[in-house]
């Protein structure tokens, strides 16, 4: 019996469910934001510790790598990491899990697009951790990023869905540069200057509370799997 049923059966022991759910999902949120705000940086820094030792070609990306240029810091009031992969032939997602257990960080969840694995995530002391393959073959690329559930559609863990995404034009990145952050050492790309405006506009280095992004929405079929931490 799913969730449509229930709330068509028993409308009053789902409104029940549905208000102690959302309580729920405020409160790991509120974790979230906390975890994010106290051990942010020491999860950046163990992270990129990691991939100095191993040799993966990782970048600071999105709000993270904004705040990082922009802001020197981490945005206060974002409440994850984001990262790409520049991925090649010898890349795998065992090795990288492995690699990452081995530093502490337990995989929490998996994006799968067409049967290939196109994004995880990861935590460490509360903090997410999203990494997501980053296309190298062609000069500017339409980048799929976000990824929302649609309202009125039902989910379930680990069987495929339709999921909204947005759409943005960015630039290729082949190449990797060195950036200090707080003590940290860093990678981030070495046109991230034209990445940044292509997803937050040519005034990004301006902090604009009003600022829109020019995005077009695309809807995707990705089958996501959570899991618990072991």
């Amino acid at each position: 019996m799913n969730k449509e049923t229930v709330k068509g059966l028993f409308p009053g022991i789902y409104r029940i469910w549905h208000y102690f759910r959302l309580v729920e999902i405020k409160r790991k949120e509120r974790e979230k934001k906390k975890s994010y705000k106290l051990f942010g940086y020491e999860v950046l820094a163990d992270l990129f510790e990691m991939v100095r030792i191993k040799g993966y070609k990782i970048s600071c990306y999105y709000g993270t790598l904004l705040g990082i240029v922009r802001d020197n810091q981490l945005i206060p009031w974002d409440d994850d990491l984001d990262f790409i992969i520049l991925a090649d032939n010898t890349f795998s997602w065992e090795d990288f899990e492995r690699d990452m257990s081995e530093a502490g960080f337990w995989k929490y969840r998996v994006i799968e697009r067409e049967n290939k694995i196109v994004a995880q995530s990861y935590k460490k002391k509360g903090v997410l951790c999203d990494f997501g393959f980053k296309n190298t073959e062609h000069e500017e690329e339409y980048h799929l990023y976000g990824c929302y559930q649609i309202a009125g559609n039902i989910y379930c863990n680990g069987t495929v869905g339709l999921y909204k995404y947005w759409k943005c034009k960015v630039p290729k990145t082949e190449t990797l540069i060195n950036r200090n952050l707080a003590g940290i050492s860093l990678q981030i790309p070495d046109n991230y200057e034209s990445v940044l405006s292509a997803f937050y506009g040519e005034n990004w280095h301006i902090p604009d509370p009003n600022f829109k992004q020019d995005r077009e929405e695309v809807q995707i079929l990705n089958k996501i799997t959570y899991y618990k931490k072991r």
